[in-house]
């Protein structure tokens, strides 16, 4: 029944919120007993792991204050509050909730952070074991409080396991990343395949450097970050139909022209721009997709003729065959991860990128939308 809590239901939230409340008053502990004043007599567990987890630029009291924050919430999971006019009472932990009330069609659970906060269970959440559970039970916390109402990477991806490249800021309020601080902290632990999914491990065909290695994984972390701004961007300017900052900023840019992406000169998207905005959205969730799975990159072949009906890869840098990227290593010579990344999105949505090309508006699009929200602007690269 929607909205309603069995008693099998009730019992395995007690134990993922007992579980979860001890793994945040342990952090806690942790936290209330660092070195102040510079005492530097014993090591520092709670900020040497920030460090770790969030970046050297960390501010562990920022840190310290949201776990206080998720702790209150979770907290108040096992009481009553009242709506904002003060007339009826609810329980804010709501199982199998209504598609009107919260889409479980993908996700295990929800957070709302605005009036009754509550805490939304989907069916899928109620088959996690308990360690699974109570990480989630933390991560939505993070939304309850307030501290972050978006995700900007999940464990699994690769850009939580590249944090160098986000900030310090960034990486402190999302959520996974602080339910990762908390569960290691508490336990000692890495993730392990039984809690959450492991990361991407991507494969090397040939003779790559760790150097290569490591700067290819890093520019794929921006291409997923870069396609999953854009796509975000993308879809407001679909709702809004072409308003809001996403689109005033694509419309004051010769892109919407190179796309097709149309506006009435002084209301929202021609017909013919919706469709073009359409195709666009379609296009890079197909790359999105592509790029958040595993993928090989294996060295060019030293120009042999190309088979009848293939492409041939002699001269060109970047190519993508399927889930594999042909790549000349010497071409990523000189480059930022950052900027490579568009080159990898543009191989992706074109087949390949040459040497004497510009990537395509397509890629370009990615750069232009790296600057509309939050997000975008907290992933672009430390100076």
């Amino acid at each position: 029944m929607a909205d309603v809590c069995s008693d099998e239901q009730k019992a395995k939230f007690k134990a993922a919120h007992t579980t979860a409340t001890a793994y945040l008053d342990s952090a806690l502990k942790a936290a209330r007993t660092m070195p102040t004043g510079g005492a530097k007599s014993r090591p520092d567990k709670f900020a040497a792991l920030a460090q770790q987890t969030f970046g050297n630029a960390v501010d562990t009291e920022a840190v310290k204050t949201h776990l206080q924050a998720m702790s209150a919430e979770i907290g108040a999971l096992t009481s009553l509050r009242v709506n904002t006019e003060g007339t009826t009472r609810q329980n804010p932990v709501v199982c199998n909730p209504s598609k009107e009330t919260y889409d479980c069609t993908k996700n295990f659970a929800g957070g709302e952070w605005t009036g009754l906060k509550r805490l939304f269970l989907c069916p899928s959440f109620f088959g996690l074991n308990t360690v699974q559970s109570a990480l989630v039970v933390i991560h939505e916390s993070v939304h309850i409080a307030g501290i972050s109402q978006k995700d900007d990477v999940y464990f699994h991806s690769r850009l939580a396991h590249e944090l160098p490249l986000i900030s310090a800021s960034t990486a402190a309020s999302n959520p996974d990343t602080l339910t990762s601080f908390v569960y290691r902290l508490a336990t000692g632990n890495k993730f392990q395949k039984t809690v959450l999914p492991e990361p991407i491990q991507d494969r090397f065909v040939g003779d790559f450097s760790d150097a290569q290695q490591a700067f290819l994984r890093q520019s794929l972390a921006w291409a997923e970050a870069k396609l999953d701004v854009t796509l975000t961007a993308l879809n407001e300017i679909q709702t809004n139909d072409g308003g809001g900052q996403a689109g005033r900023l694509l419309r004051s840019s010769d892109l919407s022209a190179k796309l097709g992406i149309d506006f009435e000169s002084i209301s929202g998207l021609t017909e013919a721009g919706q469709a073009a905005l359409t195709s666009a959205i379609e296009r890079l969730e197909a790359a999105y997709i592509a790029l958040s799975s595993r993928v090989q990159f294996r060295r060019p072949p030293a120009s042999p003729p190309p088979a009848e009906g293939a492409l041939s890869t002699a001269g060109i840098p970047v190519a993508w065959r399927g889930s594999a990227f042909m790549i000349d290593p010497d071409y990523i010579q000189g480059s930022s991860a950052f900027n490579f990344a568009s080159v990898l999105a543009d191989a992706v949505l074109r087949g390949e990128h040459r040497w004497d090309e510009e990537i395509s508006p397509m890629a370009q699009l990615l750069e232009l939308m790296m600057g509309t929200d939050t997000k975008g602007r907290d992933l672009l690269p430390r100076r």
